[in-house]
């Protein structure tokens, strides 16, 4: 009895070297926490602290999936300083019977398991999670998969720490636009210093060069466009929130385009149908596909045909495209299917021709998860001017494709800048003056 009021006493001096932000991150019940934080503020340490307190008093399994292996160390290095400061706090159980490069286990059965970022190892195990530094983690969305799954085995905890890291990705979206039920955390460094962090100002505008965009996201907890973002998230955002409604006409009245990006084992085959109403560019929710044969994907192209009878269609004839895009300008004629190529050079047009829409604000996207997966998509396009001065479009390859939404959409978009050409005439004319 007495061992265990010493070890209580110890673990309240231990809470009290605390600051009061983060005490109020340890105390946080909610079963989903999200932390955005400025950098160097004692959140590490704090996670640390978080799974030490959970391992001692429930006995439990505790996951930290940090963004690389030299993070997961730092952070277990951290829980292995948290036990020494216990101990010398009169605290015997933080003394651990078993530790490795990746685990420290208590004589309770409690553990704390330290992970790089992977969607493999991260379905190894059940108990409380945290993602450290969530927004630098490579696939954050397939981690979050199998991780968030292994935390709903149970009365488990899940917590998301991270600095922000451009305005992209699944941490972006949890910070802009928390799920319900989710407890939001947000610590600058203004905030930090008048709670009693100290904080050297001069030398961290050093460290960011002076560049007060750089010193806002690390510092301030802003969410700024990465580099060499190509559509700036502000024109994004306006394509997603348009105010007012769809017109009711729009079906009725609109000349329909589409754009057709094919994928078969690893992306994402996407058909993208828009109209223009009043100036502007409406886009339907796209009808998707994966690992679906050829001919099955042929058939959702004619069902989506028939209902909407499109002026044009372009459709992605490199590679496993070629094959589909021959099948449907044989079937459809070549003045309604258009077969491109992806070189540099097209896929730097499509994406200028998309870019001028987006500028305008004449773009509207869908409402709902559609919208949402078009605007992630736009906002990951990255212009790159490589060693030999050529310009790319990538967009990075995740679990739920490889920018084939956006290809799809500036595909359609394509048909729909573009004048139409009478039937039977193709794009060169019949006769020439001479």
């Amino acid at each position: 009895m007495q061992d265990a009021v010493v070890e209580e006493n110890a673990l309240r001096t231990w809470a009290r070297t605390f600051l009061p932000y983060q005490r109020r991150w340890l105390a946080e019940q909610a079963t989903i926490a999200l932390a955005i934080k400025a950098r160097q503020i004692g959140f590490s340490h704090t996670t640390a602290a978080f799974h030490v307190a959970k391992a001692l008093t429930e006995g439990s399994t505790n996951i930290i999936i940090s963004a690389s292996q030299s993070l997961s160390d730092e952070v277990l290095g951290k829980v292995k300083a948290h036990c020494r400061v216990l101990r010398r706090f009169g605290c015997e159980a933080a003394n651990p019977v078993q530790v490795s490069a990746s685990r420290v286990t208590f004589g309770n059965g409690g553990r704390i398991i330290s992970l790089p970022s992977s969607p493999r190892t991260a379905r190894s195990w059940t108990g409380h999670v945290t993602f450290d530094e969530a927004a630098y983690h490579n696939d954050l969305g397939a981690v979050w998969d199998a991780a968030a799954a292994m935390a709903s085995r149970g009365n488990h905890l899940i917590r998301i720490v991270s600095t922000p890291n451009g305005a992209v990705g699944p941490f972006y979206q949890w910070a802009s636009r928390p799920p319900a039920g989710w407890a939001v955390h947000r610590v600058t460094i203004d905030q930090a210093r008048s709670e009693g962090m100290r904080v050297d100002l001069a030398k961290l505008w050093d460290l960011a060069g002076h560049d007060e965009r750089v010193f806002a996201q690390w510092h301030r907890c802003q969410f700024l466009d990465a580099d060499l973002q190509f559509i700036p998230t502000a024109f994004a955002d306006r394509a997603l929130q348009w105010t007012g409604t769809t017109p009711r006409d729009l079906l009725q009245r609109g000349t329909f385009f589409a754009g057709l990006d094919v994928g078969r084992e690893n992306d994402l085959t996407v058909l993208t149908v828009a109209t223009e109403y009043d100036g502007k560019a409406f886009v339907l929710p796209p009808w998707t596909c994966k690992r679906t044969a050829f001919a099955q994907q042929k058939e959702m192209v004619h069902e989506v045909r028939s209902k909407y009878g499109w002026e044009k269609l372009h459709i992605d004839a490199t590679g496993l495209g070629m094959q589909l895009a021959e099948e449907l300008v044989d079937e459809l004629g070549e003045d309604e299917t258009v077969a491109v190529n992806f070189t540099n050079p097209i896929k730097a047009d499509l994406a200028t021709r998309a870019l001028k829409w987006f500028r305008d604000d004449k773009i509207r996207f869908p409402r709902g998860r559609a919208g949402e997966e078009l605007h992630r998509e736009a906002c990951e396009v990255r212009r790159i001017v490589t060693s030999a001065g050529n310009v790319v479009y990538e967009v990075p390859r995740t679990k739920d494709g490889h920018g084939d939404r956006w290809w799809s959409m500036c595909l359609a978009l394509k048909g729909l800048g573009e004048p139409a050409a009478p039937r039977g005439m193709g794009q060169e004319p019949l006769l020439m003056a001479i």
